[in-house]
């Protein structure tokens, strides 16, 4: 699917920077390509394409079940937000909602798993 998913670090309605280097060690297994800021992941049935930055990622053409697994478990790590584009913002801890920019937190919705996930993106795309 080449649907843009973006995970972002928020504190206090602004963008954070944290997390990077914690992603990055939870990623080395699964990295095939590595060029910058982008990485080909392959991580079980699937792959994607991501791109990270000091403050977040964004990835895209990802294929298969398990990638959707592998970004809710960089939420969670990284304590960062899902904003798949056309798509509620996705937590995957309540407490994340009040450090969201007010414009974010009104249809924010809770997921606990990649299929979670999938699933909202594939019923809104």
């Amino acid at each position: 699917m080449s649907l843009d998913v973006f995970l972002q670090g928020f504190a206090d309605g602004e963008p954070s920077d944290r997390g990077a280097a914690e992603i990055r060690e939870l990623l080395a297994p699964y990295v095939v390509t590595s060029e910058g800021a982008f990485l080909r992941i392959q991580v079980g049935d699937g792959e994607a394409d991501l791109y990270l930055d000091e403050g977040g990622l964004m990835a895209n053409h990802i294929n298969g079940e398990a990638p959707w697994n592998l970004l809710v478990r960089i939420s969670q790590v990284a304590d960062w937000t899902i904003l798949p584009v056309g798509c509620p913002t996705c937590l995957t801890r309540p407490e994340q909602r009040k450090d969201l920019p007010q414009e974010l937190q009104t249809d924010a919705v809770l997921i606990g798993s990649g299929d979670d996930l999938r699933s909202l993106v594939v019923r809104r795309g």
